[in-house]
């Protein structure tokens, strides 16, 4: 039900999509009023990101309905769905990054005016007073690729806002930003339902879902499982109702005496950097930092700024050239940021996705093994909790958290001896960062060892051995794992912290 008083603006109603046999939504109900910030959580899995395509228009449910202001609408399309009074920011940025902010805005939004000549003043006008209402400061000729990621979210809301919707869906709008960052989008949602507009907020950070939403919808396996004001929540009780039971406690650190020296490697930002046998370091900084650069480096999937001088060496043979193809036959595997568009392959399904790493550890006699490749992905679908566990099942089509963990099992299937990992529990619920902060440190155990990229690190401090601090493009600071999250931003920002080993 809407909050009370409140005129309900967009309801989805009885809805149900299948896929196949697998239901991903059951009977949905979801009602948002005009003026509130509606959250929606959920485990990945859970249909969260199905009940957004269906509310925009990108799936058209099986049964059920969509409602604006009172009445039934056809959403078939995403057009149809825009028409209707229903835009969407999504969580991967979908910006023309060689335009300029007016051009992202008026001429590359999909409800831009068809004319045959362009007025560019007209155009900067319109940005700098849609820009200025929402107390946002960007030039209209900057061009988008020279934003920050807090910029290019607030970009696209601008863009979605353009059409005058009644409701704006945001997915994971604050994931991958710093905490100031994250209050220039938050303010701006409440201030944009304050002026009347309905927000439906999905995140997996439930702390912030618990401060910025009005009301709160839980769906567990494709239902609503509550709907609950913010008075009516806790946060225990948050997590309970994503994860449907009692979590484990994240795995204890415990002292480990690092192995041999496993790889060497000489970049630009740190030259003469060593990682050893059974060691799980993290990678911090600031955005910007440089921290990714150089892990991206050391992958191979990123060329380095001094190729010559460039060196990566593991298990003392070094990597020649400093590429992907190179680095994979090397054992080096490497887990993206952007999963969508850098790591699933979306037309193939999970157990294809996860042979990728090495298919010809799959195939005899030059064809595949179907069943060495399904049994091995029946195993990794079940260590890493992966949702749907049906190993035929198209990878585009699942959460954004499940396709990390497909990407994750990529690399254990493989033989990996090295894991780069960016940001590996972005988009990833509570439950299901258990299965990978444990797969991550079961990785550096057996098999060699495992770098993580991560601005937010302390969710790691359980696994770490070693943390690495960049700032400015340089290493600046070796810390050990017993570092306190002050020194640790510390090293990031600026200053040396006292009585630390770098």
């Amino acid at each position: 039900m809407t909050a009370a008083g409140t005129a309900r603006a967009v309801a989805a109603l009885g809805v149900t999509k299948r896929f196949g046999q697998f239901t991903a939504l059951d009977g949905v109900d979801l009602e948002l009023a005009a003026g509130e910030v509606h959250g929606l959580i959920g485990s990945n899995g859970a249909g969260k990101s199905t009940l957004i395509k269906v509310l925009c228009g990108a799936h058209v449910p099986d049964a059920g309905h969509l409602e604006v202001g009172g009445s039934a609408v056809d959403c078939a399309t995403p057009a149809q769905a825009e028409q209707a009074g229903i835009t969407v920011v999504h969580q991967e940025t979908q910006l023309f990054p060689e335009l300029t902010v007016a051009d992202n805005i008026v001429v590359a939004a999909p409800h831009r005016r068809l004319r045959l000549l362009r007025d560019r003043g007209a155009d900067r006008a319109e940005t700098t007073a849609l820009l200025g209402t929402l107390g946002v400061d960007l030039d209209p000729a900057r061009r988008a690729d020279g934003l920050d990621l807090a910029e290019k979210k607030l970009l696209q809301v601008a863009r979605a806002l353009r059409a005058r919707p009644k409701l704006l869906i945001l997915d994971e709008p604050t994931a991958a930003l710093e905490p100031r960052q994250s209050r220039r989008i938050t303010e701006l949602v409440r201030r944009l339902a304050d002026d009347g507009l309905a927000v439906l907020f999905v995140s997996h950070d439930l702390e912030e879902v618990r401060a910025l939403c009005d009301r709160i919808t839980a769906l567990r396996d494709g239902r609503v499982v509550a709907s609950l004001t913010r008075e009516e929540t806790s946060p225990h009780g948050l997590v309970e109702l994503v994860a449907g039971r009692v979590l484990a406690n994240a795995p204890d650190r415990e002292p480990r005496e690092a192995g041999d020296v496993l790889v060497r490697a000489d970049l630009p930002g740190a030259p003469e950097l060593e990682l050893r046998h059974r060691e799980l370091v993290t990678m911090t900084g600031i955005l910007g930092s440089g921290a990714g650069t150089y892990a991206r480096t050391l992958a191979g999937a990123r060329r380095p700024a001094r190729r010559v001088s460039a060196k990566v060496e593991v298990g003392g043979r070094e990597i020649r050239p400093l590429t992907r193809v190179a680095a994979v036959a090397a054992a080096v595997g490497f887990v993206p940021e952007e999963r969508k568009r850098d790591g699933v392959q979306p037309l193939l399904s999970i157990e294809r996705n996860i042979a990728l790493g090495d298919v010809k550890a799959f195939t005899r006699f030059g064809v595949l093994d179907r069943r060495k490749m399904r049994a091995e992905a029946l195993r990794l679908i079940a260590d890493l909790d992966v949702r749907p566990a049906d190993p035929a099942f198209p990878a585009g089509l699942l959460s954004g958290g499940n396709q990390q963990k497909i990407l994750i099992a990529r690399w254990l299937a493989a033989g990996a001896r090295v894991l780069v990992v960016e940001e590996p529990t972005h988009g990833i619920d509570i439950g299901a960062k258990e299965h990978v902060l444990r797969q991550l440190r079961t990785f550096a155990d057996e098999r060699g060892c495992v770098v993580v990229v991560a601005l937010e690190s302390d969710e790691f401090r359980s696994i770490t051995d070693r943390y690495l601090a960049f700032r400015r493009g340089r290493l600046v600071a070796e810390l050990n794992a017993d570092v306190t999250h002050a020194q640790l931003m510390t090293a990031c920002l600026g200053e040396h912290p006292e009585g630390l080993a770098s």
